[in-house]
């Protein structure tokens, strides 16, 4: 049963971008709920390649598919690649949560700090965009929207 259906995917250089549609079912809502808040915010794309480059960096023999075809996208709380991530349109719906009592917001400023540089890295942010947030006091989940 699908929970979402690829509506267009492309290969830029290195990098796969891929526009999905969640299913408006009523039991799919906890899964979008997740990405939303970024519980599920990594992907892990199944392909066939199709073809290779035989390459030798430092002695070692590198193959990297160079043509290569996605057949599914599934959802991780934890990616085998940290940079395939959910990036969110700005027009998307943001989550309607109660926050959490004090007791519960256990994340500490310096946790909060480094994923924000992760999230920056991944976004391919630069330091003053790391700084601003940080200095600003953002939380990740705001800039992970600031970022995608």
């Amino acid at each position: 049963m699908a929970l979402r259906s690829v509506r267009s995917a492309a290969v830029d250089g290195r990098r796969g971008t891929a526009l999905i549609q969640f299913s408006a079912r009523p039991e799919v809502d906890p899964v979008w709920q997740d990405v939303l808040a970024g519980i599920l915010r990594h992907v892990s794309v199944g392909y066939s390649v199709e073809d290779w480059a035989d390459t030798t960096e430092n002695g070692a023999r590198v193959l990297t598919a160079v043509r290569w075809t996605p057949h599914e996208i599934s959802l991780l709380p934890t990616p085998a690649d940290p940079g395939a991530q959910f990036r969110m349109e700005t027009e998307m719906t943001e989550p309607t949560t109660t926050p959490a009592p004090p007791e519960a917001q256990k994340e500490t400023r310096a946790e909060a700090n480094a994923e924000i540089r992760s999230i920056a890295r991944i976004a391919g942010r630069d330091q003053s965009w790391i700084d601003g947030q940080i200095d600003g006091g953002a939380d990740p989940d705001t800039a992970r929207r600031a970022a995608f």
